[in-house]
């Protein structure tokens, strides 16, 4: 094989065929002479989007770099084969598939008139790509046909005997027939374009994806948390470009493009037939839609590519289309994070069990699986433990309804569980219609979003980290036996109280029922059906002292090690780090009134104070859990509204009351008292 006789470089990311017609242009060789001296096969026009465009053997590639002298790693990075590589070893779908997604139709290439004015008919790869809209040097859209035929180019091969013009249409000539080979030769570097301003959108979109098939990835905007491939990322932006041209109209295209690309798009066919990024949709559209898609995928979490996203869903429903999370996806391939945006545009339109069932209140929002309610069945008792459900409490809502509904909407987190299994999962202490009351009571609450969010970490901390009780095991211990009334006389004797005749024995069973299987204590079989009986069931925990619940406690761990389980505490409650314990109880972090466990009741107040009543739902958890420190979980905001500061320097400077007996009369300790009046400004007086 001889060397040619002049030789010319390619220029940096040319195709192959373009330096190939520089070279004939140079030796004023025609196309078939020039293929011959290098080795390599003429191309038909049924082979040309299969031939040498798309890559070289191992032999050509030899061939052709002994006679023009330019390297084989230049050789084959001309080809599209380099790239296909890269997106094919991250590909989940069909080569077919992503070719598609990848290449403009026929291989065709679009072109900037200005760069074929300035380098004499080269034509740079990337042309090729069906994501290549913008041209970068000079800030302008590409083109797609010739000014004067009107067609695409380079969809075919020169023919062999003749001398290419890369500056010149290639196309036969309109009205030439068989043989007749004269070509259009009209100047593609006298087409016009659109021209882009500096930092447009359009063209910070043309620079993104353009590096993303650099670099192979793309690690930042909703994959910032997940990196994802460029085949993924193609993916994604051919999703949402067909769902976005299709419902789009110049009102959402206008914010993110030129008003003369969004006249363009609604002068033109029905949106509905671009049919979103195609291998052969025009420059315009391909803009348009890749521009907005950029800028969703270009969002600094999932939540905002959903609220930048909720048009296509309201334009959805607004034409009768029913969009569920069900059906999300909108593209095969895609990634999670583009589901996740998907249904976060959804939230607004969901039931609260659905936002949960999705986690739209996580940072990554995602379908929901299969097996996890089950699983997770064991690890929450039926009554969700009073240091989440108090946090979570909303007006209307007893603790009584609250806890069993709470339990039940934690299985609903990433599960495709009903309410109704949910509820049975847990026992059956409640049912469908009453957990869906009061995660729509809870949903309509100034802390919904909190409170949604509460539920979805714990339910996540349970998967992650499990539970010490297997509360479905707790649910089926027989309790027929769990505290007789010998028993409970020797407890009260040691601790030194009352046992009280056989109704505070009966609600000693039913408190201690609920403690160890996490079933309403109503289930038990001592509970009565009575006003007065769930009256004084409810504020038992007010009676009973540190010492009682502490020996009660050793005889329910003993009676589990006689019904063969050992190893388990008698009472657990998950913690979730310190994130979590500021929200529970650390009262500095609750200086927000809706988080604060003291409810306004209508024409009620302290009698002392004048301000609030507090929450007896609160003081029996308080009572319950003797060893809680009262001042880490009521928060100083709570403190505040009992004792307001006219009241403290009422108390404190005219009637010249000690801080210790504030507290007393109050129901607040001394140090709490202290910290009020150091809130309020209020000098304190020298001890004694």
């Amino acid at each position: 094989m001889r060397t040619l006789p002049l030789r010319i470089q390619p220029v940096e990311g040319e195709a192959l065929d373009s330096w190939l017609e520089a070279l004939c242009v140079r030796m004023h060789a025609t196309w078939g002479d020039l293929l011959g001296s290098i080795g390599l096969p003429p191309v038909s026009t049924r082979r040309w989007c299969s031939g040498i465009l798309t890559g070289l053997t191992a032999r050509e590639v030899e061939l052709a770099e002994t006679a023009t002298g330019v390297g084989a790693s230049v050789l084959q990075s001309m080809t599209l084969d380099p790239v296909e590589r890269i997106v094919m070893a991250q590909a989940t779908l069909p080569r077919s598939s992503i070719s598609s997604m990848l290449w403009l139709s026929s291989r065709r290439s679009r072109f900037c008139p200005e760069c074929l004015r300035e380098n004499g008919g080269r034509w740079y790869l990337w042309w090729r790509l069906r994501w290549a809209f913008a041209c970068l040097r000079h800030t302008c859209l590409l083109v797609d046909n010739c000014p004067d035929c009107g067609r695409p180019q380079r969809t075919e091969p020169t023919p062999v005997n003749l001398v290419p013009t890369p500056v010149g249409c290639t196309r036969k000539l309109a009205g030439a027939h068989g043989r007749d080979i004269r070509r259009c030769c009209g100047s593609l570097g006298e087409s016009s374009s659109i021209n882009l301003p500096w930092g447009h959108p359009t063209l910070s979109a043309q620079q993104g994806i353009l590096q993303a098939l650099a670099d192979g990835s793309i690690a930042h905007g909703i994959y910032a948390a997940s990196p994802v491939g460029v085949a993924v990322l193609i993916a994604d932006l051919a999703a949402l470009g067909r769902r976005l041209l299709t419902h789009a109209g110049p009102a959402q295209i206008a914010p993110t493009v030129l008003d003369e690309l969004a006249n363009d798009l609604s002068a033109g066919p029905s949106a509905a037939s671009h049919g979103g990024i195609a291998a052969g949709t025009s420059t315009v559209c391909t803009a348009i839609a890749a521009t907005a898609s950029w800028g969703i995928v270009e969002a600094n979490s999932i939540a905002a590519a959903g609220d930048r996203l909720r048009w296509v869903v309201e334009s959805c429903r607004r034409q009768g289309r029913a969009v569920r999370g069900t059906s999300v996806g909108w593209g095969r391939g895609i990634s999670s994070a583009l589901v996740g945006a998907q249904l976060a545009a959804l939230g607004p339109f969901m039931a609260p069990g659905d936002q949960l069932r999705y986690r739209l209140h996580t940072t990554s929002p995602r379908r929901a699986g299969h097996g996890l309610a089950e699983r997770r069945a064991a690890l929450v008792p039926t009554m969700l433990w009073p240091q989440w459900s108090l946090r979570m409490r909303c007006s209307g809502i007893g603790q009584l309804q609250a806890r069993p509904a709470l339990s039940a909407a934690v299985l609903l987190v990433g599960s495709i569980v009903t309410l109704s299994d949910a509820a049975t999962l847990l026992g059956c202490a409640t049912h469908a219609r009453a957990v869906s009351r009061v995660l729509q009571r809870l949903q309509r609450s100034p802390g919904a979003t909190e409170a949604f969010r509460m539920i979805s970490d714990l339910a996540a901390f349970l998967d992650d980290s499990g539970s010490p009780i297997d509360y479905s095991r707790r649910r089926a211990l027989d309790c027929s036996k769990l505290l007789s009334e010998d028993v409970w006389q020797l407890l009260c004797f040691k601790a030194g109280v009352t046992p009280g005749r056989g109704l505070r024995h009966q609600l000693a069973q039913c408190w201690l029922y609920e403690r160890l299987t996490g079933l309403p204590a109503q289930k038990s079989p001592w509970s009565q059906d009575h006003p007065r009986f769930r009256t004084s069931l409810a504020d038992l925990p007010l009676w009973l002292t540190a010492e009682v619940v502490a020996l009660i406690d050793e005889h329910a761990e003993r009676y589990l090690h006689e019904h063969g389980i050992v190893g388990e505490p008698v009472t657990w409650c998950p913690d979730v780090g310190s994130a979590a314990r500021s929200l529970l109880l650390d009262p500095t972090s609750l200086e927000d009134e809706k988080r604060c466990p003291i409810e306004q009741s209508e024409g009620k107040s302290c009698p002392v104070s004048g301000g609030p009543v507090i929450d007896r739902d609160f003081l029996r958890y308080l009572a319950e859990h003797k060893n809680a420190n009262p001042e880490e979980v009521l928060p100083l905001t709570a403190a505040a509204r009992m004792l307001s500061p006219q009241r403290l320097e009422e108390l404190y400077l005219q009637r010249r009351l000690s801080l210790r007996a504030i507290g007393i009369e109050n129901g607040l300790s001394r140090q709490m008292v202290t910290r009020l009046a150091h809130r309020y400004g209020i000098p304190l007086r020298p001890p004694h």
